[in-house]
């Protein structure tokens, strides 16, 4: 009479599963949180306004911006007269003052309206200026000016770059955990039947 297999790995299985389990519910929460921080570490908020450049002057408005920031927008000489824009850097508005020297980092120059977009690329008080337009330096000049700034949070992105990175590797791992625990060979327990038990007892006792 043959004996009895029997495969014993019921219980370590199951425990695995609920390993499994869990790390894969931690991987999704994971990437859960990193979606929400690469969506979000961007932020825009607009503004508006409505001034008057009088005659011989320029008018200036001023801004903190990052590394990355954006502005863009567009203006209008409610007149249809021409104005010229510029934004410029602490350091080059300065100058302009001084009378040193006139540089900037963008412009728009001699047009009654314009759209506009630049990237800031230091960390600075940056000076959004305009000017009259070549021939309106004694022209009172109305100028509507609508801007929108976008605003990167560096830790929202650098951690969700990171949480994407845990999470991925995550869930690799607990696919090829999976994968090596399915072609494992279970171990086998050899019970042998209670005939033969018996059998090798008698046996035994005549011996003796």
């Amino acid at each position: 009479m043959s004996p009895y297999i029997v495969t014993s790995v019921a219980s370590s299985s199951l425990r695995l599963d609920r390993r499994r389990q869990r790390l894969l519910l931690s991987a999704l929460f994971v990437l859960f949180l990193a979606g929400f921080e690469l969506v979000t570490f961007r932020q825009t908020s607009s503004l508006q306004s409505t001034f008057n450049i009088q005659p011989g002057y320029t008018y200036s408005l001023t801004t903190d911006r990052n590394p990355s920031d954006s502005i863009s927008g567009d203006f209008q000489e409610t007149s249809g007269n021409p104005v010229s824009f510029y934004i410029m850097t602490s350091a080059q508005y300065a100058a302009a003052q001084n009378k040193i020297s006139f540089t900037y980092v963008y412009n728009k120059t001699d047009t009654a309206s314009s759209t506009f977009s630049y990237t800031f690329t230091t960390q600075d008080t940056y000076y959004l200026l305009f000017d009259h337009g070549d021939g309106y330096s004694q022209t009172a000049e109305t100028v509507h000016f609508q801007r929108t700034y976008g605003t990167t949070n560096t830790t929202a992105e650098v951690l969700g770059i990171i949480f994407l990175a845990y999470g991925l590797i995550s869930l690799v791992f607990v696919f090829r955990m999976k994968n090596r625990d399915l072609d494992e060979t279970p171990q086998q327990q050899t019970v042998v039947a209670p005939s033969q038990q018996s059998a090798h007892q008698h046996m035994a006792d005549n011996v003796e």
